[in-house]
Formats: C-alpha cells, sequence, structure tokens
C-alpha cells in the first residue's frame, strides 16, 4: 500500500460509505476537511499535496494546522468540526497500521464550543416575511409555499428540498416522509392542515408551469425544473427578509425550524415529541430549540417546595 496521502484519503472515505454508512453530505464535510489540510501541510512543508505521505504526519503538525484554523478566526465550531475529521482519519490510519499508535491515540485538543439557543423568529417576524412575498407570480407562489411548509413541518432544508412526490401522502392521516435525514434515518412527519392546504394547491397550480421534460420527481423545483438547490432557498428567504425590514435579523431557513420547535414548546408539547418531530437523536439538541430546558423541565422546578425562611 503506497503512502501517498490521497491514496489514504481515497481509501478512508471509501470507509466511510460502505463500512460506516454515512450519508453523502457527511462524507462530503469530510473531503472538504481533509482537502483543507492537505493545502496547509502542503505549503507548510514547500511540496505538492501529490507529493505528502501519511508517514510523516505528526502529532505538532496536527496540533498546528488547528491552531492555524483558529488563528484564520474560524468559528470554534468549524475548528471542532475539522478537528472530529482529523481525529478520525489518524484513527483508521492506525487502525490500518500506516501510523504508530501514539499519534492516534493521542487526543488532539479542539476549541471549547458553547452551544446557543436556536434564534427563532416571533410570530409577528413570521407574517412579515411571508406578507413580504409576492403573490401570484409563479416564483413567489412558489417561494410562499415553501416557506410555510417548512414552518409547518420543521424540517431541515435539506431535508425539504430531497422530498420527492411518493414522499407525500394527502389523505386521511396526511404525512411526509423524511428519507435519509440527518443520520441517515428516515421518520415520518404528520402534516397540519394548512400544511396540506398550501401544499395541495402549489403542486395542483404552480408546480406543473415549472414542471420541464426532464424534470426529476421533486416536490419544489426552480425555474429551470430541476430540483430546487438550497443556496437558491437561502438566497430566497434572505431577500424577502431584506424587504420584510428583518435584514438585522441575519434571516436564514434554520429559523423556520426553530420557530417550529418554540411554537410547539409554547403550546405545551411535550419535549420527546418534539424531538422526534425535528429528528434529533439527542434530546439535548431539542432543549437548545426551546431554551436551556424544555418547557416541562422549566415547570418542574415550581413544584418545589418553598424555601424556608432564615431568620439570621
Amino acid at each position: 500500500m503506497t503512502d501517498h496521502w490521497q491514496a489514504w484519503v481515497d481509501r478512508y472515505l471509501d470507509h466511510l460509505r460502505t463500512e460506516r454508512g454515512l450519508s453523502p453530505h457527511t462524507v462530503d464535510a469530510r473531503i472538504v476537511d481533509l482537502r483543507d489540510m492537505a493545502h496547509w501541510w502542503a505549503a507548510e512543508t514547500h511540496q505538492d499535496v501529490g507529493a505528502l505521505e501519511v508517514t510523516y504526519l505528526t502529532y505538532p503538525t496536527c496540533r498546528a494546522y488547528l491552531a492555524h484554523q483558529t488563528a484564520k478566526g474560524l468559528k470554534p465550531k468549524t475548528v471542532k468540526h475539522r478537528g472530529v475529521t482529523l481525529r478520525s482519519f489518524l484513527a483508521f490510519l492506525g487502525d490500518e497500521g500506516a501510523l504508530p499508535e501514539p499519534l492516534w491515540r493521542t487526543k488532539l485538543v479542539t476549541p471549547k464550543v458553547v452551544e446557543r439557543r436556536a434564534n427563532p423568529l416571533t410570530l409577528e417576524e413570521l407574517q412579515a416575511l411571508v406578507a413580504a412575498v409576492p403573490r401570484y407570480t409563479l416564483v413567489g407562489e412558489r417561494d410562499r409555499a415553501w416557506l410555510l411548509f417548512a414552518l409547518w413541518t420543521g424540517l431541515r432544508i435539506s431535508e425539504l428540498l430531497n422530498l420527492d412526490l411518493a414522499d407525500l401522502r394527502l389523505g386521511a392521516e396526511p404525512v411526509c416522509t423524511v428519507r435519509k435525514g440527518k443520520g441517515s434515518k428516515d421518520r415520518v412527519v404528520p402534516l397540519h392542515p394548512h400544511a396540506v392546504q398550501v401544499i395541495t394547491h402549489y403542486l395542483q397550480a404552480v408546480r406543473p408551469a415549472l414542471t420541464h421534460p426532464h424534470s426529476p420527481p421533486a416536490v419544489w423545483l426552480s425555474t429551470q425544473g430541476h430540483r430546487m438547490a438550497a443556496t437558491s432557498a437561502r438566497d430566497r428567504i434572505r431577500y424577502y427578509a431584506d424587504l420584510a425590514g428583518l435584514s438585522a435579523r441575519h434571516v436564514h431557513p434554520h429559523q423556520l425550524r426553530a420557530s417550529f420547535a418554540t411554537f410547539l414548546d409554547a403550546a405545551g408539547v411535550n419535549l420527546t415529541v418534539i424531538q422526534e418531530l425535528m429528528g434529533h437523536a439527542n434530546i439535548q439538541t431539542t432543549a437548545r430549540y426551546v431554551g436551556i430546558a424544555g418547557r416541562e423541565m422549566r415547570q418542574a422546578v415550581q413544584h418545589l417546595p418553598s424555601p424556608v425562611l432564615l431568620s439570621h
């Protein structure tokens, strides 16, 4: 087996796809991280990327790379993600006997990430955002439909845009099936009556006008008849936010998901139910969407006995 960096990277990526079954999105993120590491290492050692060999990889080199990422001003979450990728790659190299054990057994220290609560939009902000979308235009009707559908389902933007027509069931008990969401897991999300109304109108009156002979079975189509891209969705919502006077809020699609969770929490929905609807593997992730703790956690402390007043 050659010691060349790229050969081992290719082998590692194949391991992630075939043996660990990671999603294409996760694998693509690992590719970006390792490519960045390779370019930095090549520049530091004054050689071409194609000449890099994993046998010369050292712990100080890995630490220096992560320190460089921090010095560049990248967010701690980004540096931490790249550290996770690098640790995973080193562990793979160690398992394959390409690196000495002390290197891949040593934990690379990455910046501590302070988890922030999601930044939901208020009801008034959402009303202003939707009102800014022009009615009675093809693009406006489409954008209004996916904005409202996202708000009433809590889907991630990738999940929303990956929906196919076969994933919708609009009968007596309407649902949409999210195929291979985060963690490559499927889940079924019940549809609010308003979501059914919006998606039905879109499918009957809007999507046919966007469809081309080459169009995929995607629910959400671009004006060229292709599956709508996430970058387009982000640009569209930012454009409408500016029209609505919300530019200071830096509105993005994920805030619709955060609003979905917040509204459910305010309505008294159990935190574990919100977790299932949003497709979170960890309930602590759900708790960040509804506050430091869920509604039930906050209410629980109200049942504690009143404190005894001390006389001294």
